[in-house]
């Protein structure tokens, strides 16, 4: 039997770490905003101007997912707008045929997150005696990382996925279908396994950089509390 890497569940457990934290971090960068500014509308667009680098990597995930997909995109936007009273960080509109099709573009952003961290593990740019990359890099980092995650309205057709797994477990079952041989493929686990390695180690800076930010926030609230 083959043991899957822990590099795989640490992987897992840093993406639930990082989607609630940046959850967190963006209320309390938009609470801060509105204490300096005291204007809800400049608050918006200077978190629209703070995530936009992930906002267009999420954007244009959907797009080419969708257009690899061979469905018709309507209209992209990578660039905010005011609506319904609040602003919209971006959006892409295209052809809905089927929910399978649907799912595939909805998650797209989390594996285009995902490869942006691969691809900065290989081009080896960080911490190489550079402080201005180092710096970009961070921003990059913490941009991607808070908005690779996909929203409700791109998960809605997940929905469909709950009775399909169910038939297939209960056919697994009835049938005692063997699936191991899925993942004894040694080389392809450790090869799997050595690439999470790579994005764990972005995945661990953007968990830090979330909560300096949350220490920054907890103590500015405290300061100004006095």
């Amino acid at each position: 039997m083959i043991n899957i890497p822990i590099s795989i569940f640490l992987l897992f457990i840093q993406i639930i770490i990082i989607y609630f934290l940046s959850r967190i971090v963006i209320n309390k960068i938009f609470d801060f905003l509105i204490h300096i500014f005291r204007n809800n509308k400049l608050a918006y667009i200077f978190i629209s101007i703070l995530f936009f680098p992930g906002t267009a990597l999420h954007e244009l995930s959907h797009f080419f997912a969708a257009t690899v997909l061979f469905l018709k995109v309507k209209e992209l936007s990578v660039f905010p707008e005011k609506k319904n009273g609040s602003i919209k960080l971006g959006h892409v509109y295209y052809e809905k045929k089927d929910f399978i099709r649907a799912i595939l573009v909805g998650i797209s952003p989390f594996f285009a997150g995902l490869f942006f961290f691969w691809i900065l593990s290989a081009l080896s740019l960080f911490a190489n005696n550079n402080l201005y990359i180092d710096v970009l890099i961070i921003y990059l980092i913490f941009s991607v990382s808070a908005t690779m995650f996909s929203s409700k309205k791109d998960l809605q057709d997940m929905l469909y996925l709950i009775p399909i797994a169910v038939v297939i477990i209960g056919i697994i079952y009835i049938f005692d279908i063997k699936i191991v041989f899925l993942i004894q493929n040694k080389e392809i686990i450790d090869k799997i396994g050595e690439i999470c390695s790579k994005i764990n180690v972005y995945l661990f800076i953007s968990i830090i950089i979330n909560l300096v930010l949350i220490l920054f926030f907890k103590i500015f609230k405290m300061v100004f509390r006095r």
